[in-house]
C-alpha cells in the first residue's frame, strides 16, 4: 500500500487521472476478443493484455481501481464538509447569474416601435409599451454585477481552501503505479 497525502486540489486531478486509468483499461479489456478453442470447445481469451500481463490481472487492477476511486471520493468528501456550503452559494449565485442575463437579453432584445404595412401600402408604427421600468432594469443590472462579483470572490475562496485542505489516503501498489504511470 502506498500512502497518499494530498491538498484537495490534487485529490481532484488524482481522481480525474484515476477514472481516465479505469477508462483506459476497461477499453483494454474489451479490446481481448474471446475466441473458440476447438479443443475444449469452450470460449476463452486471449491471455496477453498490455503491460497488465494477462486478462486476469487487468481485471483485478480495474477492481482495485474502482475501490481506489470509492476510497478518495470517501476522502474527497470528508475533506470539503467545511467548503460544501460555500459550493451550495455558488450554485445559487450562477442560477441568479443565469436568469439576470437572460432577463438583460430579453430586455435588450425587445422591441419598442413596430412597424407594419396595412393593406393599402400604409406604414403603420405601433409604440410598444415598455415591460421594465428603468428602475427594474437598473436592478438587473446591478445585481447581475454584484452576483457575478460575489461567486468569483466565493471561486476564489473554496480555491484557496482547497489549496490549504489536506487529506491522506492509501492506493495498492499496482493502482498507484497505473495513477502515477511507473
Amino acid at each position: 500500500m502506498q500512502p497518499v497525502n494530498l491538498s484537495l486540489t490534487d485529490a481532484f486531478k488524482i481522481r480525474q487521472t484515476l477514472k481516465r486509468c479505469i477508462s483506459a483499461n476497461q477499453r483494454e479489456l474489451f479490446k481481448v476478443p474471446p475466441f473458440y478453442d476447438a479443443e475444449t470447445e469452450k470460449k476463452t481469451h486471449v491471455t496477453i493484455c498490455r503491460k497488465y500481463g494477462s486478462i486476469e490481472e487487468l481485471m483485478n487492477l480495474v477492481t482495485s481501481e474502482f475501490r481506489a476511486l470509492g476510497d478518495l471520493n470517501t476522502a474527497i468528501d470528508k475533506a470539503n464538509v467545511g467548503i460544501r456550503p460555500m459550493l451550495n452559494q455558488i450554485e445559487v449565485l450562477q442560477q441568479k447569474i443565469s436568469l439576470y442575463e437572460n432577463l438583460t437579453q430579453s430586455i435588450e432584445n425587445a422591441e419598442s416601435v413596430r412597424t407594419e404595412h396595412t393593406e393599402d401600402g400604409k406604414k403603420e408604427i405601433t409604440v410598444l409599451t415598455a415591460e421594465y421600468s428603468d428602475e427594474t432594469v437598473d436592478f438587473i443590472e446591478k445585481s447581475l454585477k454584484e452576483a457575478k462579483r460575489e461567486k468569483t470572490d466565493l471561486e476564489a475562496k473554496v480555491s484557496e481552501l482547497n489549496g490549504r485542505t489536506s487529506l491522506s489516503v492509501e492506493f495498492e501498489d499496482k493502482v498507484y503505479n497505473d495513477i502515477y504511470n511507473i
